[in-house]
């Protein structure tokens, strides 16, 4: 809805899973390869794959729960809040934007994390400002 849009629009909740062209992708054929290449069976590959897969679990969940969080305050509009409040701090933003980042990654641990949550925040601030939203992005 206006201020954060010119028009009313609906809100495409669409995910599309691409598999072939995921880091993750290239990063796995590679190191099937790789243990092939250094002469492991298969057997004895998927058992090593399995137990890195049980190792990370918990970073793989926290991860996958940054994500649904990052949708989940996307698709609710509380990101078009906070950016809508942050366009009132005016010229001050660009000391708050990497303030902003920061406690992102302090929260998250990563700074991917940091941008799936406020990536969109700053990229309605810069647009309510008319500054650049790939510099405000950046600046995070």
């Amino acid at each position: 809805m206006p201020p954060v849009v010119p028009a009313p629009e609906l809100e495409k909740a669409l995910y599309v899973f691409n598999y072939l062209s995921a880091t993750g992708t290239a990063l796995f054929i590679a190191g099937i390869f790789a243990g092939l290449l250094l002469g492991m069976k298969p057997v004895p590959l998927a058992r090593l794959y399995g137990r890195c897969l049980w190792r990370v679990r918990t970073s793989l969940l926290t991860i996958a729960l940054m994500l649904a969080l990052g949708n989940v305050t996307r698709y609710a509009g509380t990101d078009s809040t906070m950016g809508l409040a942050l366009a009132q701090t005016g010229w001050w933003f660009p000391f708050f934007s990497p303030l902003l980042g920061w406690l992102g990654v302090a929260l998250t641990g990563s700074d991917t994390s940091s941008n799936v949550l406020f990536g969109n925040l700053q990229k309605i601030t810069a647009q309510q400002l008319g500054i650049s939203p790939i510099l405000c992005a950046g600046r995070q």
